[in-house]
């Protein structure tokens, strides 16, 4: 082969090669697409050789895993924590960023989080009030007594913060973050919402529970946008499900569970109870969630602009100065 053909073949060769990588990399980054399947795959991976079956064991040794009890919920919320976790430190490692970087960082993540609590407790307890008001919900008692009180209070409020830190962070965290850099962050947060609310809602409830869901996922998403965290969501998803499943004792997305504080119990339409759902499977979700949405614009943007304020004064003195 002659020095000519030979320089053609390499200039060939690093052509094939630089397209090859363009492929896969953009600036040096993981295309998202790319980032999305590898984060997949490693995902199910581990759901297949490692949550799955200690999902078996734990619940063939419990024996009572057709019961919803903190203990069960627990240990399958801790089982499919940890497999999100290492499936998100992988992907860290593979795109040579911090975990902290998939809306896992926040210097004001503890106050978030308990406002998070408040919020959510409160929004439940709202929900609770309106159809108690227009009896839809009647309460039947008290369930528990003596230390019992205390017992299930813990036992479910650490139960449910480990269940939806997977859930939010499922969303909100490496697939939200990678998403965004290919579509935006608002295309990402619908196209994410609308998966899991079809996911989490076909063969399980109507439409109504579904379009429920998909406002309840954005309101959240709502929440990253102005905090740049996951801990508000986390916390507030917390409070609502703990209020739901322990404190007034109703239905959690069609699901009773043991050991909740007051007895319960929803009549009247469904469309507006939310009947075997729930209180979140009726239709006073969306206004709830409206309003949540504004008391959160207003407090947050208040926020925003007394800090640009503040910035803007720092940067008068430093000039003047």
């Amino acid at each position: 082969m002659s020095m000519k053909n030979r320089i053609q073949e390499g200039i060939y060769q690093q052509t094939s090669r630089f397209r090859l990588i363009n492929v896969f990399f953009r600036h040096g980054e993981l295309r998202s697409l790319w980032g999305i399947l590898l984060f997949a795959a490693i995902y199910m991976s581990l759901q297949t050789a490692v949550a799955s079956p200690l999902e078996h064991i734990f619940g063939a040794w419990n024996g009572r895993s057709h019961l919803i009890t903190p203990g069960n919920h627990l240990t399958r919320e801790v089982i499919q924590s940890a497999v999100l976790l290492i499936s998100t430190v992988l992907m860290a490692r593979v795109e040579g960023r911090r975990i902290a970087a998939y809306n896992f960082g926040d210097n004001s993540g503890w106050i978030h989080l308990c406002w998070g609590l408040v919020a959510g407790f409160a929004a439940l307890s709202i929900l609770v009030g309106i159809l108690w008001s227009l009896h839809l919900l009647m309460f039947d008692g008290v369930g528990l007594h003596g230390t019992s009180v205390i017992k299930f209070a813990l036992a479910w409020a650490v139960s449910l913060i480990v269940g939806c830190f997977w859930e939010i962070a499922l969303l909100r965290g490496y697939l939200q973050f990678t998403l965004t850099r290919g579509i935006g962050f608002w295309f990402a947060a619908l196209t994410l919402s609308l998966l899991f609310s079809l996911l989490i809602g076909t063969h399980r409830a109507g439409f109504l529970y579904i379009g429920n869901a998909f406002v309840f996922e954005m309101v959240l998403f709502l929440s990253l946008w102005y905090t740049g965290s996951l801990w508000w969501a986390v916390g507030f998803n917390t409070a609502w499900d703990w209020a739901e499943t322990y404190f007034f004792g109703t239905s959690n997305s069609g699901l009773v569970s043991e050991g909740h504080l007051l007895s319960t119990h929803l009549t009247g339409s469904i469309l507006w109870s939310g009947g075997k759902i729930g209180p979140e499977g009726g239709l006073f979700i969306p206004p709830l969630m409206i309003l949540t949405s504004i008391l959160m614009w207003l407090c947050w943007r208040r926020v925003e602009r007394s800090t640009k304020a503040q910035t803007l004064a720092f940067a008068k003195q430093d000039s003047a100065n």
